[in-house]
C-alpha cells in the first residue's frame, strides 16, 4: 500500500486482496469521487464555456476538500489504530470491467459507474429525518418507481444473461436481496461484479457469480463492525449527495430529501464508525470544509453557487426543514447553518442529537 502525504491516507493497490497493516486497526473504506462530481456539478451549474476547464476547476476545489475531510476523519477517528485506505474510482472501474462476463448485459446499481452502454437502475434505503430510523426502500431519486425500472430492464434485455455492477459488498445481505429481486421479476443475472468485497463469502446463490476488484481478508474472530466501515465523500459534502430521507408521503407518493453525514442534519457516528462524541467536533469541521469549497469555487468561476444549482433533493430539504430559498448563496447558507446548528439539531431530532 502507499501513502498519501497530505492526508496519512493509504492508497492500496487495486485488484488484490487487501489486509489492514494492523489485525487491530479499524479501516475506514473510501473511493476518489472526484471525477463524478466534477461532471455532474459541472452540468448542474451550467456553465457556459470549456466544460473540460470548469470540470477541472470543480476538481481543484474538490481535491482540497476531500484532504481536508481525511484530515477530519483522522481526527474524529480518535485512535492510532486508524486506517483510511482511499481507492481511485477509475481503477477500481478498469478493474471491475476486466472481470465482467463476456456477452452480459452490464446493469449498474453504483451511480459511479460510467462504462459503455451500462444499464443504470437506482435502488435506495430511505431514512426518517435525523437518518437513524430506516423508512422503507424504493426508487433512488431521480429513477422511476422500482416497479417500473424492473420492468423496463426485463423488455431491455429479455431473458440474456445480465452482470450487475454495484459498488461495494459489506456483509453481501443488501445485495443478495437485490439480486433475488431481479431473479423474480424474470431478469436472468448471471453474475454481481462488485468495486470493493468486505465479506468473507461470496453471495450464496445458485448459478451467480460473484467477483470483486478488491477483497479485504480480515479478522474472522471479530466482527466486520468492530474492523471495517465505507463511505463517499460527496455524501459529507453538503449539498451535492447525502442520506435519502422521506420527508412526506402524500397518496402514496414519497416526498424525498438529501442530507449530508452531518449535524445539524444526521449523526455521522450513525452512518459510519466513529465515536459518538466526536459527532459535532467532526460535523463543524466538514461545515467549514463545504463553505470553503463553495467560496473558493464561486471564486474561480466569478459566479455565486446557489441552492438551486445543487442536488435537487437537497434544496427541497433546507427548504422543507429551514424554509431556504433556492437563490440563497450556499456560503451563505452554510454560514447560517453553522451557527443555528444546535438549535437546528433540536428540531429535527426533537432534542439535542448529542
Amino acid at each position: 500500500m502507499t501513502s498519501s502525504d497530505l492526508s496519512a491516507a493509504l492508497w492500496p493497490q487495486v485488484g488484490t486482496t487487501v489486509k489492514p497493516t494492523n489485525d487491530q486497526s479499524f479501516v475506514y473504506v473510501l473511493r476518489d469521487d472526484t471525477t463524478y462530481i466534477a461532471r455532474e456539478f459541472r452540468k448542474r451549474l451550467g456553465v457556459t464555456g470549456d466544460s473540460g476547464a470548469v470540470e477541472m476547476q470543480i476538481a481543484e476545489a474538490y481535491k482540497v476538500y476531500l484532504d481536508g475531510l481525511y484530515r477530519a476523519f483522522t481526527a474524529a477517528a480518535k485512535t492510532e489504530s486508524f486506517e483510511l485506505h482511499v481507492y481511485s474510482s477509475h481503477q477500481v472501474e478498469r478493474a471491475r470491467n476486466e472481470l465482467l462476463i463476456p456477452a452480459a448485459h452490464a446493469v449498474a446499481l453504483d451511480p459511479l459507474c460510467d462504462s459503455p452502454d451500462v444499464v443504470h437502475v437506482g435502488l435506495s434505503r430511505w431514512y426518517h429525518p435525523g437518518g437513524s430510523t430506516l423508512a422503507g426502500e424504493g426508487f433512488r431519486p431521480g429513477f422511476p418507481a422500482v416497479a417500473d425500472q424492473l420492468v423496463q430492464l426485463r423488455d431491455l434485455v429479455g431473458s440474456e444473461p445480465v452482470a450487475l455492477i454495484e459498488d461495494d459488498m459489506y456483509t453481501g445481505e443488501t445485495l443478495a436481496s437485490t439480486v433475488a429481486d431481479l431473479l423474480n421479476a424474470g431478469i436472468n443475472v448471471r453474475q454481481v461484479v462488485v468495486g470493493i468485497q468486505i465479506c468473507q463469502t461470496d453471495l450464496a446463490i445458485d448459478d451467480v457469480q460473484t467477483a470483486a476488484a478488491v477483497r479485504y481478508a480480515l479478522n474472522r474472530q471479530r466482527a466486520l463492525s468492530e474492523q471495517i466501515d465505507l463511505g463517499d465523500p460527496r455524501d459529507y459534502l453538503i449539498g451535492l449527495s447525502g442520506l435519502v430521507i422521506l420527508l412526506d408521503s402524500t397518496r402514496g407518493k414519497p416526498s424525498l430529501g438529501r442530507a449530508p453525514y452531518i449535524l445539524p442534519f444526521v449523526r455521522p457516528s450513525d452512518r459510519a464508525s466513529f465515536p459518538p462524541d466526536s459527532d459535532w467536533s467532526l460535523s463543524m469541521a466538514i461545515l467549514e470544509l463545504s463553505r470553503n469549497f463553495y467560496h473558493d469555487l464561486s471564486s474561480q468561476l466569478g459566479e455565486d453557487i446557489r441552492v438551486a444549482h445543487c442536488d435537487p433533493e437537497f434544496a427541497f430539504l433546507v427548504e422543507h426543514q429551514l424554509g431556504t430559498k433556492p437563490d440563497e448563496k450556499m456560503v451563505d447558507l452554510i454560514e447560517s447553518i453553522t451557527a443555528g446548528a444546535r438549535t437546528i439539531a433540536a428540531r429535527i431530532f426533537g432534542a439535542s442529537p448529542v
